[in-house]
């Protein structure tokens, strides 16, 4: 049980340190969702992605894969629906 909580902890702390509101989303989902202990069900994107916790205020703000990579670096590029890649809601015209 320990090892769970490390690897969960140091990979929310990890996101926590990045700026802007969708690294905040992130690291919010991930806490809240991310489970490293189930066997196949995929990284904590993964995993965040899957959630069905449509009353969550966060919940269409989360993020979604569109491709790349299904493991916990950095390269996968990651969409958050209303927030562009820099962290702003606001939409330009």
């Amino acid at each position: 049980m320990a090892g769970y909580i490390d690897k969960k902890a140091v990979l929310v702390s990890k996101l926590m340190k990045k700026k802007g509101r969708a690294a905040a989303v992130n690291a919010k989902c991930c806490e809240c969702i991310y489970d490293p202990e189930v066997a196949g069900a995929g990284s904590w994107r993964r995993q965040v992605e899957n959630c069905t916790s449509g009353n969550c205020p966060l919940y269409n703000y989360r993020p979604l894969t569109t491709g790349g990579k299904d493991d916990d670096d950095d390269e996968i590029t990651v969409t958050v629906e209303g927030v562009d890649e820099n962290g702003s809601t606001e939409k330009s015209e």
